[in-house]
């Protein structure tokens, strides 16, 4: 992995992390299904980037999974409760499941890099041609690109509706680890 493609990797974990963090040391059993949600997030991220225990496929299955969850739960959760209570919670719930998503996607178009992958890439020069796809090809990563485009202007108005210190910790620091992401699929 050339040191560009490691300082990304590092700007998509370190972010994913804090954000983490901020969403776990949030008080209140209420956010126990969000709090959950993102360690599965940085689960999936720190094993699709590091040790590859499970497949990207796997991965993309579990987010998924993990996002349809979150939404059913809360649907329900929010049919019963007062509309201004809801507001923040619904935003966040929102922004947490569409992370999954994007995070998602974007670990199934992320590029496997093996010791032998790596090495073979460094040493054998591309033709000009290799670099060329089809819009088939090239379709998986302009949707995962407009999802992440998604999540981060979600996490921006996050970042302008909350009122919490860690509420906004949590978007910005998402929105930088999907922007992190992204880029790496794109180049």
């Amino acid at each position: 992995m050339s040191a560009l493609g490691a300082l990304l990797h590092l700007g998509a974990l370190v972010p994913a992390a804090l954000g983490t963090a901020a969403m776990c040391c949030i008080r209140g059993s209420r956010l126990a299904p969000e709090q959950a949600a993102t360690v599965l997030m940085l689960v999936g991220m720190l094993d699709a980037m590091t040790l590859q225990l499970l497949s990207p496929v796997w991965w993309f299955a579990l987010l998924l999974l993990g996002a349809m969850s979150l939404a059913a739960l809360r649907r329900r959760n929010y049919r019963s409760r007062a509309a201004e209570e809801t507001t923040s919670a619904v935003g966040l719930a929102a922004h947490v499941a569409l992370g999954l998503v994007v995070t998602a996607g974007l670990i199934l178009l992320m590029p496997r890099m093996t010791p032998e992958i790596a090495l073979a890439a460094e040493s054998v020069p591309l033709a000009p041609s290799a670099h060329a796809h089809s819009s088939a090809e090239g379709l998986p990563v302009i949707l995962a690109v407009a999802l992440a485009v998604g999540h981060v202007a979600l996490a921006a108005g996050g970042i302008r509706s909350e009122r919490a210190w860690r509420h906004r910790l949590h978007h910005a620091a998402m929105a930088s680890s999907t922007v992190a992401m992204a880029i790496i699929v794109t180049t």
